[in-house]
């Protein structure tokens, strides 16, 4: 088996104003944007609702990455495998959708050998956000935590 890291050159950016920033995979939008300057320390004072509502907001990760077709010429089949998606996401390769994804707590593998290119590469991931996908569940299925959670 042979396996090629995908952990370097990531890019974040809100999709709707398409300022990106540098971010770290693995990593969180929270510690991306802290580390920008894009958000107030979440630990500090009330700032704690204005981290919550970034989360209003959809986010794209970006690399770029170089895949050599001779290096994998051996393999059978090609796989895309995330060690988990905080929560939910659609997966894109070189412009192509790979899939949606609706949970953390497991690994999402994509085939990939058809869509690679020799040389480079684009891997976007677009996190949905998780306020937004709440209200939804709670507007179709009305189940209520406690009172230190979002309603749905």
């Amino acid at each position: 088996m042979i396996k090629l890291q995908l952990h370097e050159n990531w890019q974040l950016c809100n999709i709707r104003q398409l300022d990106w920033i540098p971010a770290q995979v693995p990593g969180d939008i929270y510690a991306a944007l802290l580390k920008a300057g894009k958000m107030s320390d979440p630990f500090f004072g009330d700032n704690e609702y204005q981290a919550k509502a970034l989360m209003e907001e959809d986010y794209e990760y970006r690399t770029v990455f170089t895949y050599e077709k001779e290096q994998f010429k051996e393999c059978q089949e090609i796989i895309l495998r995330f060690d988990g998606i905080d929560t939910i996401a659609d997966i894109y390769l070189n412009g192509c959708s790979l899939g949606k994804v609706d949970n953390m707590h497991r690994i999402w593998e994509f085939p990939v050998g058809e869509l690679l290119e020799n040389g480079e590469n684009i891997l976007r991931v677009i996190i949905r956000s998780p306020l937004k996908f709440m209200a939804e569940a709670f507007k179709k299925y009305k189940n209520r935590g406690n009172e230190d959670t979002v309603e749905g």
